[in-house]
């Protein structure tokens, strides 16, 4: 199976890239605030996944960029409480206008999440801290609706996607030899039970931080379904890497009293975050409506 995400010539200022460039490093400022985060290039790349089924699938991976840290609240915050303005209802009626002469200012063209009932970071930490508890379905909105704020393609990485980066990440940065996990990574060994502020240790090639440990990170499975992937503060440092995997349950979500339960958050999962990647291909307006859950 081949990951195929053409690479062209774009029209957007910086993000213009044009077709075989080496993609370079950028930084991301989320218009309207002051909260930004920094991409790195990832190359090309052959991955080999084992499935849940013990099948094993080989991967063609295109370059992309990849986030060098987790989401943090910093940042989930602002689609969350809508900290960059009303913007949503602009852009819809600038699309409807556009198409049919008319204004729907009024309709809302990007869908958030329900305000938590609890404070979704445990008391663990805020400012500069990994996003956690939120589902699959809240963090692939929230990467739609960055997508409309800054006109690229942000999306969760694919497994392959993933797995790419963690090959990568055998070495920190500036080392040319490969030294393991064994140094790196928030687990529950040296963590405190807790999660920590992102990017605090052991940055790994290709220019990223916690890709083991802190939180696991939601990514799309080869088999298309979500997997978190990585290891968390919860697990022990032998569980944590480059093949670490965890599906949810219904225990992650138990407490919640809501029924249907929550699309937007897990009651009882404080050890699942993710980290976003953006494609060098433009985004395209028609694909970038955020889906519409149902705000529990």
């Amino acid at each position: 199976m081949t990951q195929s995400f053409a690479v062209c010539a774009l029209a957007a200022g910086a993000y213009a890239q044009i077709a075989h460039e080496p993609l370079l490093p950028y930084v991301e400022t989320v218009p309207n605030t002051v909260v930004e985060f920094s991409m790195v290039p990832v190359a090309s790349g052959m991955v080999t996944l084992t499935t849940r089924d013990n099948e094993t699938m080989m991967f063609n991976v295109d370059p992309f960029w990849v986030a060098s840290t987790e989401t943090t609240w910093d940042l989930y915050d602002i689609y969350v409480y809508k900290l960059d303005g009303d913007v949503g209802n602009e852009i819809t009626a600038n699309k409807d206008q556009q198409a049919s002469g008319t204004s729907t200012a009024s309709a809302d063209a990007i869908s958030r999440p329900t305000k938590p009932y609890l404070p979704p970071d445990r008391g663990f930490g805020h400012a500069g801290y990994p996003a956690m508890s939120i589902t699959y379905e809240g963090a692939t909105n929230f990467c739609k609706w960055l997508s409309v704020r800054t006109g690229k393609h942000y999306r969760l990485p694919t497994e392959a996607e993933w797995a790419l980066v963690a090959d990568r990440a055998k070495k920190p940065v500036g080392v040319n030899t490969e030294i393991g996990i064994e140094v790196t990574g928030w687990n529950k060994g040296n963590c405190n039970f807790t999660t920590h502020p992102v990017a605090q240790i052991d940055k790994r090639e290709p220019g990223v931080y916690d890709i083991f440990g802190n939180v696991a990170e939601w990514v799309t499975g080869a088999d298309g379904m979500p997997v978190a992937a990585g290891g968390s503060y919860v697990d022990a440092q032998a569980d944590i890497g480059p093949n670490a995997r965890v599906y949810q349950t219904s225990a992650w979500n138990q407490s919640d009293p809501q029924f249907p339960k929550s699309q937007w958050w897990l009651a009882d999962c404080s050890f699942v975050g993710f980290r976003v990647v953006c494609d060098p291909t433009p985004v395209k307006p028609s694909e970038e409506t955020p889906g519409t859950p149902d705000a529990k």
